[in-house]
């Protein structure tokens, strides 16, 4: 089983990768720069699982390059394909926010780069910038917020 593998980085590349995702349109050069200390680099290779259904990893990630596509276990052991994401979405973010187990699986498309942080991250964060990591929790939460909608006007499509 291919496992995701961390890239070694400097903070101002990590920053660079930020600026290109979609915090560069909230966040300040030096709230980037700020932010990326609490961030790594990682890459997967096609097929890889980034965060399996059930884990209870406390996670999120914003895709830099590649796509991963959602995808959800069913009872009967079949994946049923939720959605494919592409750069400069985030995953995983509601088990970084609520620590409960994830509730689909992410895997890598193809060749896929993200940028990850993780809840002693996102904690150590809240204690030296709260006021950044309130910045982060309430991008995250819009985000959350504007899948939910697009999902909602899908159902009423459907139904």
């Amino acid at each position: 089983m291919k496992q995701p593998e961390q890239l070694t980085s400097e903070s101002q590349d990590i920053a660079e990768l930020l600026d290109a995702s979609t915090l560069s349109n909230e966040f300040s050069w030096p709230q980037l720069k700020m932010l990326s200390g609490y961030f790594s680099l990682w890459q997967a290779a096609k097929g890889t699982t980034i965060f399996e259904q059930g884990s209870t990893d406390q996670t999120m990630a914003i895709l830099i390059s590649g796509q991963v596509d959602i995808s959800h276990l069913e009872a009967d052991q079949s994946l049923e394909h939720i959605a494919t994401l592409n750069p400069p979405q985030t995953i995983g973010e509601m088990a970084l926010i609520d620590g409960e187990p994830r509730s689909a699986r992410v895997s890598a498309r193809g060749n896929t780069t993200y940028l990850m942080i993780d809840r002693a991250g996102y904690t150590k964060l809240c204690h030296e910038h709260p006021a950044l990591a309130l910045k982060l929790v309430t991008r995250v939460a819009k985000t959350l917020s504007q899948r939910l909608r697009r999902m909602n006007s899908h159902s009423k499509e459907m139904g």
